[in-house]
């Protein structure tokens, strides 16, 4: 009998129908919700160059005097009637520190979960072998953003990555944070103390063109301009500073009324809102500061 061949081809084709069934079933599949990112285990390297820790603090107070207000944030954190301030070092200030300090990597891995990013910041020290990780999530919807829709969520998670680099490395390197930080700002403050009129013209100035009015800055800082201290037209410079990075809003920082305005921003290090923080003023006094372990200042 002749073979016509016609089953081995049938069998060929039965055999791509199931192919394409078993193709559309894997189609159907669930997305697999990703974890946090594998530990990276690195240890301590043998380095060519070896870090000062000196020459660190040298250069950053040498570099505080010129950053001032760059350095550190002030913004306010609403609470059942109240309102406490949050003060600490900024992103510049961070990626600086980082900079100076050296034989170090950061990275930023993120999930997204929809309705925000989980960001896995994570600093490793080559010279010691220490290394940290810190997770901060980074609401998409962040009401401080303003422009299209698009633009709105390119500059929030923007603005979450830098949290998220700030934290790690505020938390990594706690003392060299503090120091450069009290340096910026006490910079400052002398500064301003220096030539106090026309610094505080210039505050003025700049609140008139974010159509802010007088009376809500002298309301939140509970004195009149003529009364404004050193200490004083520097908090509003570190405030101005905030509103500028997107860490809150003009409304949030000097409401227009009585009233409390909804609840900000988590706190630009993630986390529960500290209480009412007075730190400029203590400088003026000459009062000791503690720190929380976020990095933040705190009397």
């Amino acid at each position: 009998m002749t073979d016509t061949g016609l089953e081995p081809r049938g069998n060929i084709l039965d055999a791509f129908a199931r192919s394409d069934e078993t193709k559309q079933e894997t189609n159907n599949l669930p997305t697999v919700t990703m974890s946090a990112p594998p530990d990276r285990i690195i240890g301590a390297q043998k380095l060519a160059i070896v870090r000062n820790e000196r020459q660190i603090l040298e250069k950053l107070k040498m570099l505080a005097a010129q950053a001032g207000s760059d350095w550190y944030y002030r913004f306010p954190v609403k609470g059942k009637g109240t309102t406490s301030y949050i003060e600490g070092p900024s992103i510049k200030l961070a990626n600086e520190l980082a900079r100076l300090y050296g034989n170090c990597e950061i990275n930023t891995p993120v999930i997204d979960l929809g309705d925000s990013w989980l960001i896995y910041a994570r600093f490793s020290d080559y010279e010691n072998g220490f290394t940290m990780v810190r997770p901060f999530q980074q609401r998409k919807g962040q009401r401080s953003m303003r422009g299209d829709a698009d633009r709105s969520l390119d500059i929030a998670f923007q603005i979450g990555t830098s949290k998220a680099i700030r934290n790690v490395v505020v938390n990594s390197l706690q003392t060299f944070a503090d120091f450069a930080f009290d340096e910026a700002r006490n910079s400052l403050v002398e500064k301003i103390g220096k030539d106090i009129d026309r610094y505080k013209t210039r505050v003025i100035e700049r609140l008139d063109q974010m159509k802010i009015d007088l009376q809500r800055v002298e309301r939140v800082l509970a004195r009149s301009k003529k009364e404004w201290t050193a200490p004083d037209v520097a908090k509003i410079v570190a405030m101005i500073q905030s509103i500028n990075d997107g860490m809150a809003t003009p409304e949030e920082t000097f409401p227009s009324g009585e009233e409390p305005a909804d609840e900000a921003d988590e706190s630009a290090e993630g986390e529960q809102p500290k209480p009412s923080t007075d730190q400029l003023d203590a400088f003026a006094k000459g009062q000791q500061e503690e720190t929380s372990p976020s990095g933040e200042k705190k009397k």
